[in-house]
């Protein structure tokens, strides 16, 4: 398409399957906790996985279920292993398709605005996000 060739690509439409697949993973988890309140979640992302979780924590995919509210709610922690959280500018072909820029000029995606939210984000070889070296 002429999205993929321009390097625009949507998160919403083009990541709509890791998104459901983080809902229907959730939503068995929080199923399983029932009515535990004091339930944290701990989501955990390799290389894609990282910038998908920090998308969906951050609202790009667009959910409003009551999974996604209570995902907001239970989520503490995000830990990312081996993630690319910047699209590197000088690369020759950005092999994300701009789905990486998207998520990382989105302020909501920010490790601030997670932060802010009290989702404590670990990077471990990872790059990118800005925070604390040691917590």
């Amino acid at each position: 398409t002429k999205d993929f060739i321009d390097a625009n690509l949507s998160v919403r439409v083009t990541l709509d399957w890791y998104f459901d697949a983080m809902e229907r993973g959730l939503a068995e988890l929080f199923a399983e906790a029932g009515e535990e309140e004091n339930l944290e979640v701990c989501v955990i992302g390799h290389s894609i996985g990282g910038w998908v979780a920090r998308a969906y924590l951050g609202g790009l995919g667009g959910s409003s279920t009551a999974v996604y509210r209570l995902a907001r709610e239970r989520i503490t922690s995000l830990v990312t292993l081996g993630t690319p959280h910047t699209s590197p500018e000088s690369a020759l072909v950005d092999q994300t398709r701009g789905l990486l820029r998207e998520i990382e000029s989105s302020p909501e995606c920010s490790s601030q605005s997670l932060a802010d939210r009290g989702v404590k984000v670990t990077c471990v070889g990872s790059s990118g996000l800005s925070g604390k070296i040691i917590t």
